[in-house]
């Protein structure tokens, strides 16, 4: 006799394979230092209008992405997503006691809001479930901006059947004291808030004039990462977290025990001198990052302000 919800682990088993071949596989890609920054010459145009005269030399600090993503792992991220979506789906199916007859219209609820949540647990079959069944549901909080995070899960899934996942750079980590200063007796500058940000080929990320900026060609140390797009959540952790999220949604229905989710996060991001941006801490989780924007998004000059 087959253990509970013995095909959905198997699904999670082969979303972690396809997982681990992904973190092979960016690992390698960054391991090629695929982005460079290089201090080069730049034209006057009318974004430098009221910033410097227009007859003025002018340098910047411009992002070359030597190697393009891999295309080919987009369909991989897909895999992990598909797998996961799957194994949920599956699991309510044996909740419910499905027909075959029926299996197409069952799935694990997901809505966007609370105007979505009557007709998603309707059409998945689960509002005619036990109170007991449609509570453990609703404690996982399969809805967007949840502390699961499960309905993005349900968004990248969506997306994959439509159009391919395609990670975009999450941008140049580097320190703007060296790349404005280079090092002073071969000591680099300590820069307590590197810069990072998205980029593609050809970004400018600084500009100043030619007189005070590094030799033209200079190169500056970066290493960069790959985000899902367009939430800009650092690729890895995000699917390695959702993994985690859909294990212990199995457990959580398997020992009929409601899920205990951490407590939001404390931190906060640091400003970057001159208010050039934010810098999320790296213990942030994708969903903290997230959480942090809804509840700050009326107050983000105000941190930038700190350090202008």
């Amino acid at each position: 006799m087959a253990e509970k919800y013995e095909a959905s682990y198997l699904k999670l088993a082969r979303a972690a394979r396809h997982y681990a071949e992904l973190e092979a596989r960016v690992a390698q890609y960054i391991a090629d230092e695929p982005l460079e920054l290089v201090w080069s010459r730049l034209t006057w145009t009318e974004r430098f209008e009221g910033i410097h005269p227009p007859d003025a030399q002018l340098a910047g600090l411009v992002a070359n992405v030597r190697n393009p993503i891999p295309p080919d792992l987009s369909p991989i991220i897909g895999d992990v997503v598909h797998n996961l979506r799957s194994a949920l789906d599956i699991m309510m199916c044996e909740e419910l006691g499905a027909s075959a007859s029926k299996t197409h219209t069952i799935c694990f609820p997901m809505w966007r809001d609370l105007q979505g949540k009557p007709s998603a647990m309707a059409k998945s079959g689960v509002a005619a479930a036990s109170n007991e069944l449609q509570q453990l549901v609703e404690a996982w909080e399969p809805f967007s901006g949840s502390r699961s995070g499960l309905f993005d899960l349900h968004e990248l899934w969506n997306r994959d059947k439509h159009r391919a996942i395609i990670p975009i750079m999450t941008g140049a980590q580097y320190s703007q004291c060296t790349a404005l200063c280079g090092h002073m007796d071969e000591v680099p500058i300590f820069d307590p808030f590197p810069a990072r940000i998205k980029v593609w080929n050809g970004k400018l990320l600084i500009a100043t004039t030619a007189v005070i900026a590094p030799p033209i060609g200079t190169k500056i140390p970066c290493v960069c990462g790959l985000a899902l797009d367009p939430t800009g959540w650092e690729l890895l952790q995000a699917l390695k977290h959702t993994i985690e999220i859909v294990e212990g949604v199995l457990i959580s229905f398997e020992e009929g025990l409601l899920p205990e989710f951490s407590p939001p996060s404390q931190l906060e991001p640091a400003v970057i001198p001159g208010g050039g941006g934010l810098v999320f801490p790296s213990d942030m989780s994708p969903q903290d990052v997230d959480r942090w924007w809804r509840e700050n998004s009326g107050r983000i000059e105000d941190f930038l302000s700190r350090a202008a």
